[in-house]
């Protein structure tokens, strides 16, 4: 669950193939209410997730670099990822505590390779 296209990219990376990068490209997916959002004077999407998805999304993320293919460069450009994604969930989110929370929980069990089902959709 979750963070599926990263991992994938980062396993072809580790094959010495290239991912192409296409901006035009349009992926359907239903998961997650995107909503504009304005920002000193910036306009950017913002997909609001459960709690629940926030708690899978960073474990997932965490794990993955933490243990699978570690770098301390690939760990920075992770650890800075969540933190901007926790500032979106404080400035756009609906559920900020909780979510902030899941995030949290997480981070710690990426860090620990604690997989697994810990929580189910509300």
């Amino acid at each position: 669950m979750e963070f599926v296209y990263y991992e994938y990219c980062l396993r072809v990376r580790s094959r010495c193939y290239k991912n192409a990068v296409i901006p035009r490209a349009k992926l359907q997916e239903g998961i997650g209410k995107a909503r504009k959002v304005r920002l000193l004077g910036h306009s950017g999407l913002w997909s609001e997730h459960s709690p629940f998805r926030e708690y899978y999304m960073s474990r997932n993320l965490v794990y993955s670099v933490w243990w699978l293919y570690p770098s301390s460069r690939t760990k920075r450009f992770v650890l800075r990822h969540l933190l901007r994604h926790a500032g979106g969930v404080l400035l756009f989110g609906s559920d900020k505590l909780a979510c902030l929370k899941r995030m949290a929980q997480g981070f710690w069990d990426g860090r620990r390779a604690s997989l697994g089902v810990r929580f189910r959709p509300d």
